[in-house]
This record gives structure tokens, sequence and C-alpha cells, in this order.
């Protein structure tokens, strides 16, 4: 499955300028959710501090499809090398569900290593509040 997830987001990623002041496609990732459906999302980096992480672009397009349940995730950047969400993006994850901190995330593609997202927030300062949901 990493592998399709990888080649569906180097698909996408193609950098383009939009504007003088808006270019995309320094990142793109791709998620797969607990229905088997990936979704993807690519950079979009503007001149001011509006741009979206391509994380948070795969997971709107996943809520706008209807589902919350991430089961893994990925993110390369323009050479192919994987990267793990930025520290915003990572807080965004844990508040999705009470299971977030169960999504694998690709660290390196070859050979294939992965990390949990609860040992990317260990203590994360509002897991409680899901006790309560």
């Amino acid at each position: 499955m990493w592998e399709e997830m990888y080649e569906k987001a180097k698909e996408i990623q193609a950098r383009r300028r939009i504007s003088p002041f808006i270019e995309t496609g320094s990142a793109a990732s791709a998620i797969l959710t607990d229905k088997g459906n990936i979704y993807l999302g690519i950079s979009i980096d503007t001149a001011t501090n509006s741009g979206i992480c391509s994380e948070f672009n795969a997971i709107s397009n996943m809520i706008t499809s209807g589902e919350i349940k991430i089961v893994k995730m990925l993110t390369i950047l323009r050479d192919g090398v994987i990267s793990t969400p930025c520290n915003s993006c990572l807080e965004f994850l844990m508040m999705l569900n009470r299971d977030s901190e169960n999504i694998e995330i690709l660290t390196d593609y070859n050979p294939i290593s992965t990390i949990m997202l609860r040992k990317l927030c260990p203590n994360w300062w509002q897991g409680s509040s899901f006790l309560k949901f």
C-alpha cells in the first residue's frame, strides 16, 4: 500500500507557480483511511502565512468526502524524500479522533520504515478530552 500511496503523491506534486505570490508542490501527502480510500494533497506556499500544508490539504479532501479516520499517512518533498508532518499538522492529526494516535506515518521509503503518531506526540496535552466526547 505504501508504494501506491507514494506514487499517487508523486503524480500530483508537480511544482507550479500560480502567481507571483503562490507556488504549489513543495510537498505532497497521501492518506489511507479505514475505509481503504486514498486522499491526496499538495502544499500551497504563499508570500504570507496563509499557505496550506500538503497534510492539511489531504485531510480536508478526506473530511469533505465524509471520512475522518486515517490509518496511514506519508508526505514527500520535491526530491521524493519522505518527511514527517510539521508540528502544526501533527497537532491537527491528533485532534481528528480518539484513534489518531494509531496513525502509521512513513519515515523512510527504501527500506520502508514507519512510526506511530503517538510516538511523535507523546503525552499529548488534550488526550483526555476524547473521554468526554
